[in-house]
């Protein structure tokens, strides 16, 4: 059965980006100096995107962290890792466990996502890293959803 994007529409939040291709601080939250607020518009998402993309970054590991309804599996926190733009690995961040990678989002899905939810006014929320541009923290719809 394939879960709507509706259904696990509301947070993404990526921490502590690891990226093989380029150095970066890990383990910074949200909202501290340094990071990008966005106005979750078209126009920005897109020109981030680029960004991101021209950075040539395939492979990659960070933290996901959602709210939804959905299932346990969906919202526990845990570690991704993507290779040659797939995501080849999703484990548990409290135990190590491995999780189903079915419906966890690339950079590249979450700019997508968010880019489609703002083209038709739906609500999007974003902070952005400074040099890479991928979102660091990204809300993408409401409850209400």
């Amino acid at each position: 059965m394939r879960l709507s994007h509706k259904l696990w529409t509301l947070v993404a939040l990526i921490a502590s980006v690891a990226l093989t291709a380029a150095a970066c601080s890990a383990g910074i939250e949200p909202g501290v100096v340094g990071y990008v607020d966005g106005s979750g518009s078209t126009t920005e998402l897109r020109f981030r995107w680029m960004r991101w993309q021209a950075m040539g970054i395939r492979s990659y590991g960070f933290n996901l962290e959602r709210s939804c309804f959905c299932t346990t599996e969906t919202v526990t926190p845990a570690r991704v890792d993507v290779r040659d733009g797939r995501v080849v690995s999703v484990r548990a961040l409290t135990d190590g466990q491995p999780l189903p990678t079915q419906f966890v989002p690339t950079i590249d899905s979450l700019f997508r996502w968010a880019i489609r939810e703002a083209e038709r006014d739906g609500h999007v929320e974003v902070i952005y890293d400074p040099i890479l541009s991928f979102p660091v923290r990204l809300v993408i719809g409401t409850l209400a959803n």
